[in-house]
């Protein structure tokens, strides 16, 4: 298992976090499956979306604990939150 990072920027406010992940998954062939997101080989830290959005809330803090399905903030885009 190796940790992913997620780290959101509101205002001047940055936060950072992190949740424990499979390193890879496989199909029945064998073949190395990746997400589009580590697929990607994107710089560390950048954060995809599949829409441009606005974060309106925070629902956690730096360094707070979350629950794998706890939410952690409300993004607005295409006028639904």
């Amino acid at each position: 298992d190796h940790v992913k990072h997620m780290h959101v920027w509101h205002g001047q406010h940055h936060h950072h976090f992190t949740q424990k992940a499979p390193l890879k998954r496989s199909t029945d062939e064998g073949l190395d499956v990746r997400s589009r997101f580590e697929a990607a080989n994107l710089p560390k830290g950048t954060v995809v979306a599949p829409m441009a959005g606005l974060v309106v809330k925070l629902l956690v803090e730096d360094g707070m604990k979350v629950e794998e399905g706890q939410p952690m903030l409300v993004l607005e885009a295409m006028k639904m939150e």
